[in-house]
């Protein structure tokens, strides 16, 4: 199947229906979900919000932690036809009644009563913000559950009459408006279409190469484009969901075992200060066989980037005695993750891949969906020290004064009611 929409790679998750498929962690436990009710909730919130009044046009704001329920209600919105604007939990009431007075936003799903506490005090100033949904807890007068809207719409047709709609959602689409800060002034909406993201899907998914054996770890906010993209791009590919906060991912790497996630680098860092801080306090006998296993990684790790055997008897003990027991404090199943959002240092880099662990670096920005070059998980696709080629549908050039400049299907629609704007950083 060709896929023109998000939704499109929605249905390719469908077609291999899973008993369970989205996995919400908390440091109190899981629960989990199959494909098949996943597609009942998502069916029945759609038609839910549809009785309230929500259809093409419309943006529904989302403010809420890293769970299926983020994707539910992404996938409900733009079924109809809507937009959705998703914004950090940190976010402050004047700074939320900003985006929804801007973004004309006429619904809002929370995740809590805390967070719904900032909608409500906002309200009497954003007359267009008609619908309050929260996702748990107890709600305050005229504020819906998020269950009850599900519930409202699930039928026995609920699911045939999303794929209807879904087939009427156009590539050109407004599919999000993303919020970024800048320098100074008020942020901007980045307008992005479905066509955006799903041509910023397709050829990362060349280079971040998954499939449905894969367990992926979700714990980066989905209301960055970064995150957001992968979503999708795991949606496209089949691959098992754990969400969690990003509050609670080092408690919960060695229990959700991913065997892929994305991180910014400030985490990798964090590892690396932690395993190092063990190493410095050990033994000098346990001190000199780290190191000794470090360097044999380090000498293997070129071999494994050119898709050549990685090493001898020497490189297997090291692997057997110490470096495996490091990758087991990361849960023992990484392939690879993907590092983005600022410059991932070299040094880093070079000990994941030393104790066999492969980060792919890779730079882009919310304007472009973001991914502008990646390194890939194939043999010769990655180059430590850089971010890797442009992907396939993307041109890139420096200009005269050292500007990068961009061209191809993932760039932006532009920014939300600024024209003078999005005439600036386009050529």
């Amino acid at each position: 199947m060709s896929a023109r929409t998000v939704l499109d790679l929605f249905r390719c998750e469908t077609e291999s229906p899973r008993d369970e498929h989205y996995f919400h962690y908390t440091l109190d436990g899981h629960v989990a979900l199959s494909t098949a009710e996943f597609l009942a909730r998502t069916a029945g919130l759609a038609a839910g919000l549809e009785k309230a009044g929500i259809g093409r046009g419309d943006r529904v704001m989302l403010m809420t932690d890293n769970r299926p329920e983020w994707h539910m209600v992404d996938l409900a919105a733009i079924d109809l036809g809507a937009a959705d604007v998703p914004v950090y939990g940190t976010l402050t009431p004047a700074q939320i009644a900003y985006q929804v007075k801007d973004s004309g936003s006429i619904a809002a799903v929370v995740e809590n009563a805390d967070q719904m506490a900032k909608f409500l005090e906002i309200q009497g100033e954003c007359p267009d913000l008609r619908h309050l949904i929260q996702i748990e807890g107890p709600c305050a007068p005229g504020v819906r559950p998020l269950m009850e809207v599900i519930d409202s719409g699930r039928s026995g047709e609920s699911e045939d009459l999303f794929w209807q709609r879904a087939d009427h959602v156009q590539a050109e689409d407004v599919l999000t408006l993303i919020y970024t800060s800048g320098t100074t002034g008020n942020p901007k909406g980045v307008t992005l279409t479905h066509e955006n993201l799903v041509q910023n899907v397709l050829p990362s998914a060349e280079r971040a190469v998954v499939d449905p054996a894969d367990f992926c770890l979700e714990f980066l906010p989905l209301c960055h484009v970064f995150e957001r993209m992968l979503g999708y791009l795991y949606m496209y590919r089949g691959v098992t969901k754990a969400y969690c906060s990003v509050y609670h991912v080092a408690d919960l790497l060695t229990t959700i075992k991913p065997t892929v996630f994305a991180s910014v680098p400030r985490i990798y860092e964090k590892v690396y200060d932690k395993v190092m801080g063990k190493v410095a306090s050990a033994p000098a006998v346990r001190r000199a066989l780290f190191n000794w296993a470090l360097a044999n990684g380090r000498k293997a790790y070129p071999r494994r980037l050119a898709g050549q055997p990685s090493g001898g008897l020497s490189m297997a003990l090291a692997d057997k005695l110490v470096l495996s027991k490091v990758r087991e404090a990361l849960g023992g199943r990484l392939r690879f993750c993907v590092s983005g959002g600022a410059p991932l240092p070299l040094f880093i880099n070079e000990f994941f891949h030393s104790i066999g662990i492969r980060i792919l670096e890779g730079y882009g920005l919310t304007e472009t969906s973001p991914v502008v070059a990646v390194n890939g998980i194939a043999g010769g696709e990655s180059r430590l020290g850089t971010v890797g080629r442009a992907i396939s549908n993307v041109e890139v050039k420096i200009a005269d004064d050292g500007e990068l400049c961009v061209k191809g299907p993932s760039v932006m629609k532009g920014y939300w009611n600024l024209p003078e704007k999005t005439a600036e950083v386009f050529d």
